[in-house]
């Protein structure tokens, strides 16, 4: 790991030196970078479960990144240094450490060519059959370790080529992953415009992978033995058309065959893989009137991954997350839709209706089932935002939700969970520099960890102070269970690029959605100290 840092690093200032000495005087490129450090301080809770390693041995963790990028006309070139110490980011139950340079790129633009060598953070189309991206704050990071071209041979068409290993934490998995895309932007004199596109992905196993496989294969009943492949191929073709105020999206994917995990991730199948997704939006081109977003998308064995015998959010090689709406508020963030990449079938209608100046109407309504036909989430979600005044304005509103908890969080025998939570949220600006923000919720459910009250008050002073005040209560819990408050502490001050938080913390364990990727995480309680600046 030592010999990989200095390594990269002694090419990283090799290739700046080479960069400045080309680009001559006063042909200089730029220097811009980020940091963002995250310490936990463990406070041992029986009471919510927070009883794992981190509470007895550990104690406290720090994780952080230090990006650097150098941009000329000769060259751009990048580089991410990653710690991780005691850290349980990567492993929400045991700490983790480790360090070294999480991402390195060397880039170089000549005429219609785009050409990166190191890491990769790319798309192919909407991601169903590629998505190599980072995602800090619940632990994704699959960057492609390898090249990837791109030839713009006009202003419309775009082919793009990409190849390498897929990143591991500071390694990376053994298989190769290799792939092509082209995406052609068309228009018309009557107002119509569309992007057409279409992908290949190819992923080939190496030898140690493919072994590991067969000898799980060879443990299984004849009947339910097969011959795993060394490469498996996706493909993809969409479209979007847009015409005046209505946009149509489309998008079709499939796979062949090969080893996944069955439902229960209790054995592989050799199976192929479909996608089919759609959504077709309409807005009014002014301030007032209606727009609506009607989404819909099928998929069937569609588990995408550097290797089968990987799980959870480690090894996908696609991007897939939930088109259910992305609640923010605790209570209603509390029970969310996750994607089941085996079988699932989603239906989502947004309608957004903008009275006035004064007054805002949502509705939003998604249902979600999977293997034969099984309900697994529904949602009905109604929000009405008043503007009293430039200084004071409400949102009412109201979330049913229905959430099948033995599947969705893997709890057999749990009962689906079924609430109403009724919410608002006060905006008022106290004067050019000082607002007050207060949200309320209230989620009734005789189901789970039973009812909560959740309330919570940000106090802002601009340009550099806030604070954040808050208590979340099982205000009727279920029998066995003891009333708990969850609070929460905040205050950060900002001073130019820089931001530096402090928070106490008490959570009750569930899901953490970044993007529409959600992850399962275990209570915390503790305090919370941020850091982040760039330049």
């Amino acid at each position: 790991m030592k010999v990989k840092l200095l390594l990269t690093a002694s090419l990283f200032f090799s290739v700046l030196t080479y960069a400045q000495t080309e680009s001559g005087a006063g042909n200089s490129g730029t220097f811009s970078g980020s940091f963002y450090s995250n310490t936990n301080g463990f406070i041992r809770n029986t009471k919510i479960g927070a009883t794992t390693p981190l509470y007895t041995q550990a104690l406290s963790a720090v994780e952080g990144w230090f990006n650097a990028n150098y941009t000329s006309k000769m060259v751009n070139v990048s580089m991410r240094y990653d710690f991780y110490h005691n850290s349980n980011l990567l492993q929400p139950n045991e700490p983790y450490s480790n360090s070294g340079i999480g991402f390195w790129q060397i880039n170089k633009t000549a005429d219609k060519f785009d050409i990166s060598v190191g890491n990769i953070y790319d798309q192919f189309g909407s991601g169903s059959i590629f998505r190599a991206y980072w995602e800090p704050f619940i632990g994704i990071d699959n960057a492609i370790q390898g090249a990837r071209v791109i030839f713009r041979p006009n202003a419309n068409l775009t082919i793009k080529a990409i190849s390498g290993k897929q990143k591991y934490r500071f390694s990376s998995f053994e298989p190769i992953l290799k792939g092509v895309n082209i995406e052609q932007s068309l228009s018309t004199k009557n107002n119509i415009n569309a992007t057409l596109g279409a992908g290949l992905m190819n992923r080939t196993l190496d030898k140690q992978t493919m072994n590991a496989i067969a000898d799980n294969i060879n443990n299984y009943p004849l009947a339910d033995r097969f011959v795993p492949t060394y490469n498996e191929f996706a493909y993809q073709g969409y479209a979007t058309v847009y015409v005046k105020e209505i946009s149509l999206s489309l998008e079709y994917a499939g796979k062949t065959s090969e080893a996944i995990q069955n439902q229960s991730f209790t054995q592989l199948q050799n199976k192929p893989g479909q996608f089919i997704q759609g959504n077709l939006a309409w807005s009014h081109a002014g301030k007032r009137g209606i727009g609506v977003n009607l989404q819909y998308r099928k998929l069937n064995n569609f588990e995408y991954r550097i290797s089968p015998l990987e799980n959870g959010l480690t090894g996908l090689v696609n991007y897939l997350p939930s088109i259910t709406r992305q609640n923010t508020y605790r209570l209603m963030a509390r029970y969310n839709a996750v994607t089941q990449y085996n079988n699932e079938q989603t239906m989502q209608a947004d309608i957004t209706y903008t009275h006035n100046d004064k007054n805002t109407l949502q509705l939003n309504g998604s249902y979600v089932t999977g293997y034969n036909n099984v309900e697994l989430f529904h949602e009905l979600y109604f929000d009405w935002l008043h503007q009293f005044n430039d200084k004071f304005k409400m949102l009412y509103g109201i979330q049913s939700v229905m959430f099948n908890q033995s599947i969705l969080q893997g709890e057999a025998g749990a009962k689906n969970v079924y609430t109403i939570t009724p919410f608002t949220e006060i905006n008022y600006d106290i004067d050019s520099k000082r607002s007050l923000r207060i949200e309320a919720q209230y989620l009734s459910t005789k189901q789970d960890s039973g009812s909560f009250v959740n309330v919570l008050a940000d106090f802002n002073v601009a340009p550099h102070w806030s604070f954040s005040a808050g208590d979340m209560i099982n205000i009727i819990p279920n029998s066995g269970t003891d009333k708990i408050n969850y609070y929460t502490l905040f205050a950060a001050y900002t001073e130019g690029p820089s931001r530096i938080a402090l928070a106490y913390v008490k959570q009750l364990a569930g899901f953490n959605c970044n993007g529409g990727i959600c992850r399962y995480e275990p209570a915390f309680n503790g305090v919370k100290l941020t850091l982040s600046s760039t330049f």
